[in-house]
């Protein structure tokens, strides 16, 4: 950001766009892989994909908040798609793995629906919760579930931490995707074949109020 020092606030410019939070609001991330995942949290060599991962509480850190945002670091962004249709669902629970099953939707609160773009300028996916999500300090289960013709030419990997070398790691992480066009995901049932280890490199953002209360902007010195 660069301020003239003038009072003419027009020829000052910012070079990103600026995001501000409330006071209190904390940024978490879990794990810091840097294994190439093509496949979570979404996959783009195919048209439907689906992941779901467990995040324990001791690892968020967190006791309360609303979970507003969530971002998955690419390890690597090649190819444009500018809008990918995508529902999140999350949820607290007391398991510990997913070795018996995954969380169902309709077990889970549904906090985004709606279009994300994949850019090749940008560093991370990012996925905003328009009303967040009321975290009460438990483990919680993110599902991931993308369906989008068209997004299935590759180009997109993400962050992640494979874990095959960390003793009894959980199996924290569900995913699947159809082999061709004509095969559909039910993200309402059992999906994969298998619970694995993998930890995808994950960021959150918890607000500590539903709405941002309280901002003021001094105009005193305002021409």
């Amino acid at each position: 950001i660069e301020c003239a020092k003038d009072e003419n606030t027009t020829n000052n410019t910012a070079v990103h766009d600026v995001n501000v939070v409330a006071k209190g609001s904390k940024f978490v991330q879990i794990g810091n892989g840097d294994d190439e995942f093509l496949v979570c949290p979404a996959s783009f060599m195919s048209h439907q994909s689906v992941s779901q991962t467990l995040y324990y509480a001791e690892e968020i850190g967190v006791e309360s908040g609303v979970l507003k945002m969530i971002s998955f670091p690419y390890f690597e962004v090649t190819s444009n798609y500018p809008d990918v249709p995508v529902k999140v669902w999350v949820a607290e629970t007391d398991r510990t793995d997913l070795r018996a099953s995954n969380l169902k939707s309709d077990e889970m609160t549904l906090v985004f629906d709606g279009n994300v773009p994949v850019k090749t300028t940008d560093k991370e996916w990012t996925i905003q919760f328009p009303e967040g999500y009321e975290y009460k300090g438990g483990t919680l289960a993110i599902m991931v579930f993308k369906d989008a013709p068209g997004t299935q030419f590759e180009g997109v990997t993400f962050q992640g931490d494979y874990c095959y070398d960390i003793a009894n790691a959980p199996l924290r992480t569900r995913f699947d995707s159809p082999w061709d066009d004509t095969e559909t995901i039910d993200h309402n049932a059992l999906f994969g074949w298998d619970c694995e280890k993998h930890l995808p490199t994950t960021k959150m953002l918890f607000l500590p109020s539903a709405g941002v209360e309280g901002v003021v902007v001094d105009e005193s010195n305002a021409p």
